[in-house]
């Protein structure tokens, strides 16, 4: 059995014995905190708040936490780490269709429903990491980023194969796997929208999959290239842009 000591301001202020409890009350904290964030925002919510929620005391909060930013990061990452979980499970899968030369659209078709799936299950987690990884330390931000990484290169993989294929062009193979990542995380962040347009996530997962091949096997009449004065954006405007980038 591991001991778990909580540092707070550079003191120990408890040492928990029982790593069963330790998971269990943090996990019960951590999810009382996730209705809070998404209800009120993370700069709306203090301690106290997510203690009262939590049905214990300020004091007792502190024995699992040091601070309001670790339990935003045990959120966070705990649904980061659900979400790895999945995708090592979906990278197995890819490999596997890989090895049997499946056919790319096949491929495609069930890596991108798989995924759509898996955020869905996560899509509490979802809207919250969009709200709130602003609020975290630089390294735990890039923890989560590289996380998503792994994600996009996973998806990419399966754009690239079909281009082995031959069935479409590895051009903008990135793109078009964020593209697959944006329409799995809209199921979580436009969920006032789709409630009404479309009732069930199998539905979503359906017509999206359509949409995805279409995406990447690049099915156009006509190349369309746009430049910034055709869309009317100023002078000013640009050099705002050109300094951000």
């Amino acid at each position: 059995m591991q001991n778990r000591v909580v540092k707070r301001k550079g003191r120990k202020v408890a040492l928990i014995r029982d790593s069963g409890v330790l998971t269990e009350r943090r996990s019960q904290i951590a999810e009382a905190a996730l209705d809070l964030f998404l209800g009120s925002g993370y700069h709306n919510t203090n301690v106290r708040e997510i203690a009262l929620a939590s049905k214990i005391s300020v004091g007792s909060l502190f024995n699992y936490f040091t601070n309001k930013e670790e339990i935003l990061f045990y959120v966070l990452d705990h649904g980061h780490k659900a979400i790895e979980t999945g995708l090592t499970e979906l990278t197995d899968k890819l490999n596997q269709w890989i090895s049997e030369s499946r056919s790319a659209e096949e491929v495609m078709a069930e890596i991108c429903a798989r995924y759509i799936w898996m955020t869905h299950q996560s899509r509490r987690f979802t809207l919250l990491a969009y709200q709130e990884t602003k609020s975290l330390v630089a390294k735990s931000r890039e923890e989560l980023f590289e996380r998503e990484r792994r994600v996009l290169a996973m998806l990419e993989r399966a754009v690239l194969y079909g281009a082995d294929q031959g069935a479409w062009s590895a051009q903008d193979a990135r793109l078009k796997a964020s593209a697959v990542v944006m329409i799995g995380h809209s199921w979580a962040i436009r969920q006032w929208l789709w409630r009404r347009e479309i009732p069930s996530i199998e539905e979503f997962i359906n017509r999206n999959v359509g949409i995805v091949l279409d995406l990447v096997s690049g099915k156009r009449s006509t190349n369309y290239v746009f430049s910034l004065d055709q869309l009317g954006v100023l002078k000013g405007e640009r050099q705002i842009l050109a300094s951000r980038d």
